[in-house]
């Protein structure tokens, strides 16, 4: 796996997974299951997910997510993955 080859770069470092699925659930199961792998390599993953379910019918055409709800799911996942990388900066370089 390649979170074994290259989890030096990751380790002590924030982690926002994302779940894909061409069902309802967008992942859920694989978001879960990489957290908890996620955490055994020393990688800090937040709290929020955010979950791409029926990917199929999920865009327009032109590319444009159909549901604006993901707007303030992306924006809360975002900001919470930017917090705690600012809450970690301090802790930098040490291991």
């Amino acid at each position: 796996m390649l979170l074994d080859l290259i989890y030096k770069q990751y380790s002590y470092k924030p982690l926002g997974i994302c779940g894909v699925s061409s069902g309802p659930l967008g992942g859920a199961r694989a978001v879960e299951q990489l957290r908890l792998v996620s955490v055994e390599l020393r990688m800090l993953p937040i709290r929020e997910a955010i979950y791409f379910g029926n990917v199929q019918s999920l865009f327009n055409e032109s590319g444009k997510i159909n549901d604006p709800s993901y707007e303030k799911k992306a924006k809360t996942f975002l900001d919470e993955l930017k917090l705690c990388a600012e809450l970690l900066k301090p802790a930098k370089g040490r291991k």
